[in-house]
């Protein structure tokens, strides 16, 4: 072989070697970016407490679409405004408790109230139950006065004092039969130590974290068609 051959084969080698040395730090920097992106996707959520959401303004609680005539302001109105997408629990946004009928948007094209009451007793009972069922879908949350009184304008059955108007109640569904949900949240409202009241509908169970009025400490309140016997059917809550 002669000694220029030698000298071209050596350098085709040398730049063989470049070429493997660049492609290896080219596939460790797509690594290292894909390592760093996944990291971005996977940090854990931001959960802030109920408690810790902005208090209303006092024009707010003092109007009479936020008027708490059920539980009498004992849970306060929150300003959630710019807080729609925080998670006030693993698997729970704000928005979630704050939702309305496409048919009852605001003059804004919306679908969320300004405001909203939200105790905190009801946002830790279901993600309890969350935790043993799987996904829930909050089918309704806190309802103002006036989008109560709208669903009720509009053939709702909803109580005129519901206790979705003090943000202690919410109506919701999940994979699981509607009679089976409802026996869970009966079991989870017990672990709290919370009275509060289920109901069984055709498509959701209502649940709620009121406690019973009166001296006589009463066993939860229980209605609807689909349930064991001796719970009792009324009017929506």
């Amino acid at each position: 072989m002669s000694e220029e051959e030698m000298s071209r084969r050596g350098f085709l080698s040398q730049m063989w070697d470049l070429t493997k040395t660049a492609s290896g730090l080219y596939l460790a920097s797509a690594v290292l970016d894909t390592d760093e992106a996944q990291a971005q996707t996977t940090q854990p959520k931001r959960i802030i407490s109920v408690n810790d959401l902005p208090i209303a303004p006092e024009d707010a609680v003092k109007s009479k679409d936020y008027t708490d005539r059920v539980n009498f302001g004992r849970v306060p109105l929150y300003d959630v405004r710019k807080h729609r997408e925080i998670y006030i629990a693993k698997n729970f946004q704000v928005h979630e408790f704050n939702k309305r009928s496409t048919l009852a948007n605001n003059k804004d094209g919306s679908l969320h109230d300004d405001f909203i009451r939200l105790d905190p007793n009801l946002v830790t009972l279901l993600q309890n139950t969350r935790d043993l069922v799987g996904p829930i879908d909050v089918v309704s949350g806190y309802r103002s006065n006036w989008y109560n009184n709208y669903l009720r304008s509009h053939g709702v059955k909803a109580s005129k004092l519901s206790q979705h108007t003090s943000g202690r109640a919410a109506d919701c569904k999940s994979k699981l039969p509607i009679r089976e949900l409802a026996d869970i949240f009966a079991q989870e409202l017990a672990k709290l130590g919370i009275r509060g009241g289920i109901g069984v509908y055709d498509t959701f169970v209502h649940v709620d974290t009121a406690e019973n009025v009166g001296r006589k400490r009463k066993p939860s309140r229980r209605w609807g068609n689909h349930i064991a016997k001796g719970y009792h059917v009324r009017e929506a809550a």
